[in-house]
């Protein structure tokens, strides 16, 4: 073998392994590549677990918080229905908060009444002089869920600030605050179903507000 073949076959042989290290390289690189797609995509995974448990966490810890005995609820929540006693609590807040309420209205009932079936003409003697069945309608309502506890819709309106003089309507921001905290703070029995709130002017350069709100006052059955 003569010099210019054997330089040939080492120039072919070292075209080949270049060739060859290139695959290789390149091989390598897709791999790593595709292995640091994979690694980016288990922690973003892992992210996304670790995400959902501490959700899960918090959702457990607030569950945790609201969960109550409700047979202890109901024995906390008053029985008594009448109207004078919502009213009473009602105004007791608004004296806290420094408010008037000008206007209660509850749903239209017949709180307490009894309504009485009257007999059709074809009806018997026996049947005529038996107990007939009666019936009670009350603006009380069954809560869902709640067994052995009730609810009495309330609206309030016109309510305005005590401080207000000259036959000014309406209600300062701070009061109004007051106002809603102290109907919070009562959350055991009562909730703040709706409130309706938009400004009716100004008095000393400082806004009044109309307030009209719809409770749920809760009593036991």
């Amino acid at each position: 073998m003569n010099a210019k073949k054997l330089n040939r076959y080492l120039l072919i042989a070292f075209v080949l392994g270049l060739t060859l290290a290139g695959w290789m390289v390149r091989y390598a690189s897709k791999s790593f590549v595709a292995s640091n797609d994979q690694l980016q995509s288990a922690r973003q995974e892992v992210s996304n677990l670790e995400t959902k448990r501490n959700d899960l966490l918090a959702a457990k810890t607030i569950l945790n918080d609201k969960i109550f005995d409700v047979e202890s609820l109901s024995k906390a929540l008053p029985t008594d229905k009448d109207q004078a006693r919502v009213l009473k609590e009602l105004y007791a807040i608004s004296e806290v908060a420094n408010v008037t309420i000008e206007s209660v209205e509850f749903p239209a009932s017949t709180l307490g009444s009894q309504t009485v079936a009257k007999p059709s003409a074809s009806t018997s003697t026996n049947d005529k002089s038996s107990t007939t069945q009666q019936k009670v309608i009350s603006q009380a309502t069954p809560v869902k869920d709640i067994p052995g506890v009730q609810s009495i819709q309330v609206s309030l309106g016109a309510i305005s600030s005590r401080s207000l003089g000259g036959g000014q309507n309406g209600v300062r921001y701070p009061e109004m605050i007051s106002f809603i905290k102290q109907l919070e703070h009562n959350i055991r029995t009562i909730q703040i179903r709706s409130i309706d709130i938009s400004p009716v002017g100004a008095i000393n350069g400082e806004p009044l507000y109309s307030i009209n709100l719809t409770l749920n006052i809760f009593v036991r059955a």
